[in-house]
């Protein structure tokens, strides 16, 4: 039960653009968090949706190349707004 909950929560991080940490003991907390709060501290929303219509239909995100020199953590994609 325990491993279907960690894939669930993988599954979860990876469509969100979320990130999940595995702290191996209680005095593994104290860091992530810091490094957690690190990550908010760095958060940038850029959207430049290529089909304008306001449909309903899901958008898949892209982000970056290989070559950029920053990693972008993004969610798999959006709902568009309706109209």
């Amino acid at each position: 039960m325990l491993d279907l909950s960690e894939q669930n929560l993988e599954q979860l991080t990876e469509a969100t653009g979320g990130r999940l940490y595995k702290p191996n003991s209680f005095s593994d907390l104290h860091p992530l968090m810091l490094k957690s709060l690190k990550n908010c501290d760095t958060s940038w929303a850029l959207l430049h949706p290529a089909h304008k219509a306001r449909d309903g239909s899901f958008r898949r995100v892209r982000g970056g190349d290989d070559q950029a020199l920053v990693q972008a953590t993004t969610r798999v994609g959006y709902f568009a707004p309706q109209s």
